[in-house]
């Protein structure tokens, strides 16, 4: 379109887009405009008083020829009135252009043909070789060129020899700024930008094109690579916990995009320390370029682990370094505390105690009403407090990462006690597990209290006729797995997932006492119950996050058959299974009084890494007055001291900056303190190593390339495009300039107008009969 265009008008749009239409005739002209205006007056005069011809019907056309006469004069008169574009043109050798070239590791990728090597820096070194035609060539012969390459910082070279493409990162923006603080006072006509559009740090770009716009400095980007690689996968996306529990189940989401694979299943294998942990079949759907695929393993092994997440190379791959992602996780060897509190002796919380005792990291204190007013305490330690009852206390209970709520009737809390067990998932991040049974959920009368607000079911008010001393009991209760339970790690009770799945339904049978068949907006139900005794199945597990943390139910009172009954074999840990994971999962990921975080585990070598800890009081109270330090063991063994400061943008946050220079892994160990008092030390860890980034979502990227060229007024390029390329910069209104018209007359959509016109009217007079 634009050579058709360039054709008929004699020139590109991007001319008459910076020039500006003038008339280059004489005075004398003036008076040939006018005797022309005459001699359209004439001409109308006289076709007003010809008659049409013998085709009778025609008077309605009379009108038509002189109009065409009429205009083909006004084309006329326009050429004798010399139109021209003025356009400002640089001064050969007064200005300067700025070429800057992405020297990161992308441009290594071998997709680009106009290159002898097939790469796309290999067409880079042939545009700026100066030969005849090359661009560097054409650019000096009208501009004082300076060349910077860029990765992760920018630098001045004298030829593209000295370019490796092989540095870490492309930051556009920061180049960009770069680039104008270096050209900074020279008469500068623009910059041109070599690149493949793969930029490491996008959220610099918008401002540094501002500040180029502000300046008037127009960038004009030429595009590197293929627009959409033939074919290809890579792993595009994990998104994995930063910390887990030892021997718990991980579950990690994986997103794979491909071209060219549609359609075809692959194998997505998960490595531990060189051990293959899973292997999960995904399959790319055919009208898609990207599937996400949820894979789940577990974590055996304690300590900071790098877990692999690879897709074999496939055949006709030209790309195979993106097919592979690492996420850090820590894996933690600690025991996490759980207060169950049971208002009843029962053999579910019995047998729920001992499928966990076993657990080197789950430490489950009880606490079991015996009578009224006398309870009775298990497992209390030297390092937990002791108490009669449900705590009082938001900091007793809140030493606890998860709580477990049994047979007990809500008359007995306070409604400051409900309350705060809302707060401690709420607030506190714990986890809160409401166990099925007579005096639970709506059969103990919580509808309406605050633990209403905690539960995932939908709760009601039951009415219990007098003298009743306890609600119906629903019998032969058939769990089935839900579409989501079917994928959840709580719900996995073999390592095969398919033959999990299949187990459920042949567990004997529970039974319960809640008719609970609604889930509240947002909860998820995981396990159904069908019974003959009911039309509608019944929710059996479900659950909801709730602020900070989340609520889990499961309304069965006798899971405990899955231990005692005589279909199982006695050597059968499927109940031990399921009450591990539940607990698991009902402590996983809740927040410690202190926390220290890094935004990413991953960094490359020079990075400025930012350290973000939250610290609260016994009571989970934001603290702002503490002393935070960090202290970071460095691969080499050494350590370095970081204060972190109270960001004052929210409370209880401390941030401090540390620049990570060596390769391999860190620890962060952070200690806060209050008024001498110790309120809490928390680890994270990082890793430094080249993150080869700009391989990810490595086709080029006309969005980036178009934007900066838009945002700046400048345009985008193909490298066949280099002679406009030069002609733009040359007619640009920056720079040392002069004013140059260009002739316009002689278009050729002029003579062919003229054509037009006069062949029309010679053609309408002979339609008619007036020829």
């Amino acid at each position: 379109m634009a050579g058709l265009f360039e054709f008929l008008f004699k020139y590109r749009p991007a001319l008459f887009d910076e020039g500006r239409f003038a008339l280059a005739a004489p005075g004398w002209m003036q008076l040939a405009a006018l005797l022309a205006g005459a001699a359209l007056v004439f001409a109308a005069f006289t076709y007003r008083r010809m008659r049409p011809g013998p085709s009778g019907g025609a008077e309605r056309y009379r009108w038509l020829p002189p109009t065409l006469r009429s205009l083909a004069i006004a084309v006329l008169v326009l050429c004798l009135l010399q139109p021209a574009l003025v356009l400002s043109t640089v001064v050969p050798q007064e200005s300067f252009v700025g070429v800057l070239i992405d020297d990161s590791g992308s441009m290594a990728m071998p997709d680009e043909d106009a290159a002898e090597d097939g790469t796309r820096g290999g067409a880079v070194r042939e545009a700026l070789s100066g030969e005849p035609g090359s661009l560097l060539e054409l650019l000096e012969q009208r501009f004082q060129v300076r060349q910077l390459a860029f990765g992760r910082g920018t630098e001045r070279i004298e030829s593209g020899d000295q370019l490796r493409f092989a540095r870490a990162d492309s930051r556009i923006g920061e180049a960009l700024v770069a680039a104008s603080d270096e050209l900074a006072g020279l008469p500068l006509a623009g910059i041109v930008l070599l690149s493949d559009g793969a930029d490491s740090a996008p959220a610099e770009l918008g401002d540094a094109l501002l500040a180029l716009k502000a300046a008037g400095t127009p960038v004009h980007s030429v595009g590197l690579g293929r627009e959409g690689l033939e074919k290809d996968i890579e792993v595009s996306r994990v998104v994995a916990p930063r910390r887990v529990l030892q021997g718990s189940t991980v579950e990690v989401e994986v997103t794979l995009s491909q071209t060219g694979f549609g359609g075809r299943s692959v194998n997505l294998e998960v490595e531990d320390d060189g051990r293959i942990v899973n292997v999960e079949p995904v399959t790319f759907p055919r009208r898609s370029s990207a599937v996400t695929a949820r894979v789940m393993f577990a974590a055996s092994d304690s300590g900071a682990r790098e877990f692999r997440f690879r897709v074999a190379e496939q055949p006709g791959e030209g790309l195979i370094l993106n097919n592979e992602r690492i996420a850090l996780v820590e894996v933690t060897d600690r025991k996490e505390k759980i207060f169950f509190f049971e208002g009843e002796p029962r053999d579910e919380s019995k047998f729920l105690r001992r499928a966990v005792q076993f657990d080197e990291n789950l430490h489950v204190v009880s606490m079991t009403r015996q009578a009224a007013n006398k309870f009775y305490g298990i497992n209390f330690d030297e390092d937990t407090k002791r108490f009669d009852g449900f705590p009082t206390r938001r900091e007793d209970l809140f030493e606890y990462q998860g709580i477990i709520l049994g047979s007990m009737e809500a008359s007995f809390f306070t409604h400051d006690q409900m309350r705060m067990l809302v707060d401690f998932a709420a607030q506190r991040g714990g986890g809160v597990l409401l166990l099925g049974s007579r005096r639970s959920f709506s059969e103990g009368g919580f509808a309406g209290t605050p633990v209403a607000e905690l539960s995932p079911l939908v709760l009601y008010d039951v009415e219990t006729p007098s003298g009743e001393a306890r609600p119906e009991l629903i019998h032969d209760l058939v769990l089935e797995l839900t579409a989501q339970g079917r994928a959840h790690p709580a719900t996995l009770l073999r390592d095969d997932r398919a033959e999990s799945n299949d187990l459920w339904s042949t567990l004997p049978r529970l039974s319960a006492y809640q008719r609970a068949t609604e889930v509240k907006a947002g909860a998820t139900a995981l396990l159904s119950a069908e019974t003959p005794m009911l039309r509608e199945p019944l929710v059996a597990l479900a659950h909801h996050r709730i602020g900070r943390g989340r609520a889990i139910a499961f309304t069965p009172h006798d899971s405990w058959h899955w231990q005692m009954s005589a279909d199982i074999p006695l050597e059968d840990q499927t109940h031990e299974r399921l009450w591990r994971q539940m607990l698991r999962w009902l402590v996983s990921y809740v927040p410690d009084q202190v926390e220290v975080e890094t935004d990413r585990d991953r960094f490359e070598p020079g990075s400025t890494v930012t350290l973000r800890a939250m610290v609260r009081d016994a009571a989970f109270r934001e603290v702002n007055r503490a002393q935070v330090t960090a202290t970071i063991e460095l691969p080499s063994g050494d350590e370095a001291f970081v204060p972190l400061d109270w960001s004052v943008e929210r409370d209880g946050e401390f941030v401090g900056t540390f620049v990570a220079g060596e390769r391999g892994h860190y620890k962060v160990e952070v200690d806060a303190t209050s008024e001498g008092e110790l309120l809490g030390v928390a680890t994270s860890r990082f890793t430094v190593d080249t993150l080869n980034e700009e391989l990810f979502g490595a086709a080029r990227r006309d969005s980036v390339l178009g934007r900066i060229a838009d945002e700046t007024g400048g345009r985008q390029y193909e490298l066949d495009e280099m002679e406009r390329l030069v002609e733009d910069l040359s007619v640009s209104r920056e720079g040392t300039t002069v004013r140059e018209a260009r002739d316009l007359w002689d278009m050729p959509i002029l003579f062919l107008l003229l054509v037009a016109l006069l062949g029309g009217e010679w053609a309408v007079r002979r339609r008619l009969g007036m020829a």
